[in-house]
């Protein structure tokens, strides 16, 4: 049992004698009725009660401070430095886990360090509750105006488009008219000039390239202009045929693996999937 919140497990024993119950906590005797009920929940050996008595720790603990025993830490901003350290100073001491002894200690560190992050998150959120309240109060002044401005800026902008895709279509479609009609007239220069015996008239231009999309700004009487910007999208036409090339890409797998992980959860059987079952210290 514990004696204070953060302090060490202690050695108790409870027993008869001169036909009286008797109760020690560590070397100290107190009254059983102080005692019993901590102690009943977590029954130990005679053996680790008397190596506790000896040693100041249990055999699945680690060895108790040394340093500042005098002034131990109280905070949890204190405790959780010292754990977390502790712990990783004796994983390294020890290598890899070799026996029962040290998977005690290694999960009874573990139990500890989550009751420490469970206090530590507490605290978190004790402490920034006012401070997100003070945010979510800000946000719902400020966030409904900018997101109204973002929705209609995105509406007016869908509507340039739309527009401006039929403009270039247009400007481009008298363009391509223009060209044609340019050429029909040379030709028919060349041709007139064939049938009375002249040579080829010098001013008949050679056949037109098609004309470069057009250049299409709107507004500017309040500021910037609003252009167009060219963008390389992907269409895809064959689905299975773009999956195959991209089969090896390291985010493609990643994404089958979470898929196929589900899959088995569920129980589903996937193709190319071999279910298995493992085992992990949670």
């Amino acid at each position: 049992m514990r004696r204070a919140k953060n302090g060490p497990y202690l050695p108790v024993a409870i027993f008869m004698k001169d036909g009286e119950m008797k109760a020690a906590v560590g070397k100290e005797f107190v009254d059983p009725n102080d005692v019993w009920l901590h102690a009943v929940k977590n029954p130990v050996s005679e053996a680790d009660y008397k190596y506790a008595l000896q040693r100041g720790h249990f055999p699945d603990e680690p060895p108790p401070r040394t340093v500042g025993d005098n002034n131990p830490p109280s905070s949890i901003e204190e405790l959780i430095p010292l754990e977390t350290q502790e712990a990783l100073d004796w994983l390294k001491s020890i290598g890899e886990i070799k026996s029962q002894q040290d998977a005690d200690i290694a999960g009874n560190r573990v139990t500890e360090l989550r009751r420490l992050k469970k206090e530590a998150e507490t605290a978190h959120a004790t402490e920034k509750k006012p401070i997100l309240e003070a945010g979510r109060k800000i946000d719902g002044k400020w966030k409904p105006l900018i997101s109204s401005v973002d929705d209609t800026v995105r509406a007016l902008l869908n509507a340039v488009n739309r527009w401006g895709a039929a403009e270039r279509a247009r400007l481009a479609r008298e363009a391509e008219e223009a060209r044609k009609k340019a050429e029909a007239e040379a030709e028919a220069k060349r041709r007139e000039a064939a049938s009375k015996g002249q040579p080829e008239p010098e001013d008949v231009p050679l056949p037109l390239e098609p004309a470069p999309p057009p250049k299409i700004q709107v507004g500017g009487a309040r500021g910037a202009k609003i252009g167009f910007r060219t963008e390389t999208i992907a269409v895809i036409e064959d689905y299975a045929a773009a999956l195959q090339h991209f089969a090896e890409h390291e985010e493609i797998k990643s994404c089958i693996q979470k898929l196929a992980n589900r899959a088995a959860k569920a129980g589903m059987q996937v193709p190319g999937v071999k279910i298995e079952k493992v085992q992990k210290a949670v």
